[in-house]
């Protein structure tokens, strides 16, 4: 048993790919030597720039550099990889002929996984390369279990989400064609009405992927940076309530929109802040029992922030932490054994992403007084010096 584990162990390093940066080329040729023994395949830059070009065309499973070379330093490099999200699990070890326990200090601030100082010990090196490797490899499994958690999640999502609104378009429009002689007015119109919300419930299931796909490939938070621009608060509500309400039929619900103070002026990409907003109406909608109120006001909290709040009289929740728990994560929908809701259950994670890519916060709570929920979400103001 001991036997396997050992060549078990092997061969998870069999394949080990390394690139090496340093402006000395003896400690390139000794590193060299001591990876090959290893059975690992190495490549050299001798300067952060040819480190980067060799990125392109060689992917390592880590990165052995010196500290201080010319021009620039193993920092930049560390920097530069971390910031590209296809190296996030990939180690980096420091090696540097400078003793300063600052330059530690600092690197190891910065989140290099391990340092060494020069002249090194083979064998802790060695044993160093493999540990960082066994650990992110580890990280790595651990991710791609959960994104695999994650895509049986979203195929069984589909599944249900899909076919309940597929069963009342199919069901009415199969009824209209082989009875409509026999159905009177009322009848055909609960049918079409029925086939209606089927077919809005699968219009906005498509939508709502669409933008967690521009979230998740962060295309969302590039057009907030790109489309930014400076909005009135009042002008933003206005706007939500009635893109809300023009997607709405039957009896609308009672939206009030309510200063509290003067208005303020905010910078953000106006189309994901409506969003926001309305996916936030439509939550409130879902907890009213029979108040279908929702009152919603702003205005400034100091000199340099204003605020959105978005309140029901509903049912509120008994577990605050469950529903606030689904702003940071996708298919979160808090009693739904219980409320007859409809959709995936990441409408918050949604409205949570939007406001953070715009400069804002969001949270929910329960009010001093009363029943139902509260949303806020605050946003700095435009500085004035900018406007």
């Amino acid at each position: 048993m001991q036997t396997e584990e050992v060549f078990r162990l092997g061969d998870d390093f069999a394949e080990t790919q390394i690139l090496l940066v340093d402006d000395n080329p003896h400690i390139l040729d000794v590193l060299n030597l001591l990876f090959k023994a290893q059975g690992w395949k190495c490549v050299s830059a001798s300067n952060v720039t040819e480190a980067i070009q060799v990125l392109d065309l060689f992917e390592p499973d880590l990165i052995v550099s010196d500290l201080l070379m010319p021009g620039h330093t193993g920092y930049i490099l560390y920097d530069h990889i971390k910031k590209d999200s296809r190296y996030i699990d990939l180690p980096f070890i420091f090696l540097t002929a400078a003793t300063g326990s600052n330059l530690k200090i600092v690197a190891l601030e910065q989140g290099c996984e391990a340092y060494l100082t020069k002249p090194f010990d083979p064998a802790e090196l060695t044993s160093m390369v493999r540990g960082q490797i066994a650990k992110s490899k580890k990280r790595k499994s651990i991710r791609e279990k959960l994104i695999t958690e994650d895509r049986r999640r979203v195929i069984q999502t589909l599944s249900h989400e899909f076919r309940t609104p597929l069963v009342s378009i199919n069901t009415g429009s199969e009824l209209i064609l082989e009875n409509g002689q026999s159905l009177n007015d009322e009848q055909v119109r609960k049918l079409i009405e029925s086939i209606w919300r089927g077919g809005k419930r699968l219009e906005k299931l498509v939508a709502d992927f669409l933008v967690l796909q521009q979230i998740s490939q962060g295309l969302a938070k590039k057009a907030a940076q790109k489309y930014k621009d400076k909005v009135n608060l009042k002008e933003i509500l206005e706007r939500s309530v009635k893109d809300f309400l023009d997607g709405q039929r039957g009896a609308l619900p009672n939206i009030v929109i309510e200063p509290l103070t003067e208005d303020a002026e905010v910078e953000v990409y106006q189309l994901q802040i409506v969003d926001a907003i309305g996916r936030l109406i439509e939550n409130s909608l879902k907890y009213c029992s029979g108040d279908r109120t929702i009152f919603i006001s702003y205005g400034l909290t100091d000199q340099q922030s204003c605020t959105i709040n978005i309140r029901d009289f509903g049912i509120g929740v008994n577990e605050l932490r469950h529903l606030v728990s689904s702003m940071d994560s996708i298919f979160n929908q808090h009693d739904r054994n219980i409320l007859e809701q409809q959709g995936c259950g990441f409408g918050l994670f949604i409205v949570n992403q939007f406001v953070k890519y715009n400069g804002g916060t969001f949270n929910i709570m329960q009010p001093v007084e009363g029943p139902g929920l509260e949303a806020v979400i605050e946003f700095p103001l435009v500085d004035l010096q900018t406007v």
